[in-house]
């Protein structure tokens, strides 16, 4: 099953943060595995869509949580986080087998 908020989001080209403020982060708490930044938001949300083919049944029922990161003397970033918010072994556990299934790189992120 696919969100139908991604196209619209996609579609409109503005840099956006995240959907939870931080307020709102802290109030969900949880952890989330970070899998990649890129330079933009399309990229980032394209990224999820190129990881949810390769990594599947790893990754389903996941959804990409892209945080806007302004990074001094690097310019803004796009971070692909994937979600929604778990414990902290569970994300653990997440990022074990991304990596054990091929991904290259991805750490535990307090959301």
């Amino acid at each position: 099953a696919s969100t139908s908020r991604a196209p619209a989001r996609v579609a409109s080209r503005t840099p956006a943060t995240s959907r939870a403020t931080p307020s709102t982060r802290s109030a969900i708490g949880g952890y989330v595995v970070q899998v990649s930044a890129r330079r933009n938001r399309l990229d980032a949300l394209a990224a999820f869509a190129n990881l949810q083919q390769r990594y599947a049944s790893l990754l389903k029922g996941k959804q990409p949580d892209i945080q806007e990161a302004r990074i001094p003397n690097k310019g803004t970033w796009y971070r692909l986080r994937i979600g929604p918010p778990a414990s902290k072994d569970a994300a653990k556990s997440l990022c074990a087998k991304l990596k054990s299934a091929g991904m290259r790189g991805c750490i535990v992120r307090p959301y």
